[in-house]
């Protein structure tokens, strides 16, 4: 005979509708980050012709593709975790991480039209924002997984402790980029201006200082 067991004043009706509600939001989720992927690859259609190389430094010319099939990737296997493990947390957080890239994808194609494009197209700030914190959500991510694997618990003792510094100073760093004032740096004149809507002024100051 099996036994079933549930949370001390819930019931098996109330189980069942929380998963089905958990579901729920997995497929939303999912939904968004595909969107995102489709409008970052549209978005780059678009933009192909532009200068990004030219424009900006750094890996600007290859990370949507980084974006796109990261999103996917952690998308697709977050939305599987999750659907069948809702109570496990390492779907949600794939399903983060996917959210982050796709985010940090069409935040930067949207850069790339209005100041590249020249189409003045609104929330500018906002979008260079995502590009700002965007892809760096799976860091978090997956020092959170690794502390919580197998079973979705933290260890004890030296390791307990190991794990909670990972994720805390991953979270930091994700804090830290996410007002970082300039995730873009220019090489042109002409897009210095463009800035991260939601940066810390102290930052700004402190990358002047050094």
């Amino acid at each position: 005979m099996t036994a079933v067991t549930f949370e001390v004043g819930s019931t098996p009706e109330d189980s069942d509708a929380a998963r089905a509600g958990a579901r729920t939001w997995a497929h939303v989720v999912l939904g968004v980050i595909v969107l995102c992927v489709v409008a970052t690859v549209a978005g780059r259609i678009v933009n192909r012709e532009l200068p990004v190389a030219d424009a900006f430094s750094g890996d600007s010319t290859l990370s949507w593709v980084t974006d796109a099939v990261s999103g996917l990737l952690f998308g697709i296997t977050g939305w599987y975790l999750a659907t069948r493990r809702p109570g496990v947390p390492f779907g949600w957080l794939a399903l983060a991480a996917g959210l982050g890239h796709g985010l940090s994808g069409i935040g930067l194609e949207w850069v790339v039209a209005s100041e590249l494009g020249n189409r003045s197209l609104p929330a500018v700030g906002l979008a260079t924002w995502f590009v700002a914190w965007g892809s760096l959500v799976e860091l978090p991510v997956l020092a959170a997984i690794f502390s919580l694997y197998p079973d979705g618990h933290l260890g004890r003792g030296v390791v307990r402790s190991m794990a909670v510094a990972s994720v805390t100073i991953a979270t930091a760093g994700l804090v830290v980029s996410a007002l970082d004032p300039d995730p873009l740096p220019a090489l042109e004149q002409s897009l210095e201006h463009v800035r991260n809507g939601f940066s810390a002024p102290v930052l700004a100051d402190l990358a002047d200082a050094v």
